[in-house]
């Protein structure tokens, strides 16, 4: 065990980890090594049922909102490369909407409102976003930094316990350990004391690939009024949303999040039951910054967030490549840790992801549009909502495919409720997809 440890630190100090960072990471690793579960059962939570609807939350909040958003920032979470749709640079420079990318929307809705805009950001992506962001002068000359890097730890090997070794590509025994890693990054890199130094106490965060996670004033005045430390915006589940984290309480009624790999094995059908659990968490999260500030400090800079243990091959594209676990927490789950913490339900407009080339489809279609604020609006929410889209993964699963088979049309879905494409088709001019549809070739 001492081994296992003196390996693990020295192989994070070589690589110029913060201390701070390796005593959370073998913090996480002591708790697998002796067996700690990271699975929350059924029997220990239930379905919250005191969650309000933004929907029935007052326009007067608006009002505080405005006289508080110069005290906000804007924080996206940046960190991924989008490899599942076979992306090698940071998934928010892809192409989405009118041209722009994901960061050349965020970019332009932090500028239009005024608000900075900060990236948390990994090596990976970095160099590509800041060079972006370089060409919005608002935002390039902001007082405060546009990044800060998130940490990597090693991946740990499943058979032996140690930090794996993977001699064809060293990069590739490293991992992000999870978004929950934004909170100890935010003080490593100084930028939570620099916001608290500048005025800065509200914190509005979100995925950089959900173009509806806007700041909302109405949620900032609410946020504020309550005098809210963290708030999770939760929407209600759906068959889509099954296998996504679900809001609960525990024993002591305090919200928690639940995440797939942190269910047992027999509860899976249970936990995918979305009439049961009812909410989800769209991963647009506020904090109130000196909330923040001295929970870091009561913890002594580890909020114990609930561990995630995810196994892998240490090469995902080599499935015969060694397995390894990942240790991560999720952003999400530190709504256990701050008293009164709260979740607000909100509609499916502010939850509007792009993890497949499906969800892009869906967005560079006819179903959504910029408005003068750059935010992506459906043009008619229900069939946003509801519309099925399925295309082969064989032909489409990666960006460079999907756009060649449909860079050059203009595809219409307001009139569609199911969207099936299996085989190589390619569309050309506008296409108008009316009903069910099911192209098979």
């Amino acid at each position: 065990m001492n081994d296992c440890l003196a390996e693990i630190r020295n192989k994070m100090i070589e690589q110029g980890i913060s201390k701070l960072a390796i005593e959370n990471f073998i913090y996480n690793y002591n708790l697998y090594n002796s067996g700690n579960s990271s699975f929350i059962s059924a029997q220990n939570i239930k379905n919250p049922n005191n969650i309000e609807f933004l929907s029935d939350i007052e326009d007067s909040y608006i009002a505080i909102g405005q006289t508080r958003f110069k005290n906000s920032v804007i924080i996206k979470l940046n960190g991924g490369l989008g490899t599942s749709m076979g992306l090698k640079k940071a998934k928010s420079l892809l192409t989405v909407k009118n041209g722009f990318s994901f960061l050349d929307i965020i970019a332009k809705q932090a500028e239009l409102m005024g608000i900075p805009l900060i990236l948390m950001d990994s090596f990976n992506t970095r160099g590509d976003s800041l060079e972006l962001l370089s060409k919005y002068e608002k935002i390039k000359n902001q007082k405060l930094p546009l990044d800060f890097i998130q940490n990597k730890v090693p991946k740990i090997s499943l058979n032996t316990e140690m930090p794996v070794i993977y001699k064809d590509d060293e990069n590739l025994e490293w991992c992000p350990p999870g978004h929950g890693d934004i909170y100890i990054s935010l003080v490593i890199n100084g930028v939570l004391d620099q916001l608290l130094a500048d005025g800065i106490e509200y914190a509005f965060i979100s995925n950089a690939d959900n173009l509806g996670a806007t700041l909302d004033l109405r949620l900032l005045g609410y946020f504020v009024d309550k005098k809210i430390p963290f708030l999770m915006e939760v929407a209600e589940r759906t068959e889509s949303d099954k296998k996504g984290g679900h809001l609960a309480v525990n024993n002591d009624g305090q919200f928690i999040l639940r995440e797939i790999a942190q269910c047992p094995v027999e509860e899976i059908d249970d936990f995918q039951d979305f009439t049961k659990y009812t909410f989800f968490n769209t991963n647009n999260i506020w904090i109130n910054l000196k909330a923040l500030k001295s929970k870091m400090e009561e913890s002594n800079y580890n909020l114990k967030l609930p561990m995630i243990v995810n196994e892998k091959n240490v090469n995902p594209r080599d499935e015969g490549s060694e397995k390894v676990v990942q240790l991560e927490t999720a952003m999400g789950s530190a709504i256990e840790v701050f008293e009164n913490s709260a979740a607000i339900c909100v509609p499916r407009t502010r939850f509007v992801p792009v993890k497949k080339t499906n969800d892009l489809m869906k967005i560079q279609s006819d179903l959504y549009e910029l408005d003068e604020k750059c935010n992506l609006i459906a043009r008619d929410y229900e069939v946003a909502s509801r519309i099925v889209i399925d295309l082969d993964e064989k032909q489409y699963k990666n960006v460079d495919e999907f756009h060649n088979s449909f860079c050059n049309a203009n595809i219409g879905l307001l009139q569609c409720d199911k969207l099936f494409i299996k085989g190589k088709v390619v569309l050309k001019g506008d296409v108008n997809f009316i009903g069910e549809v099911e192209i098979d070739v």
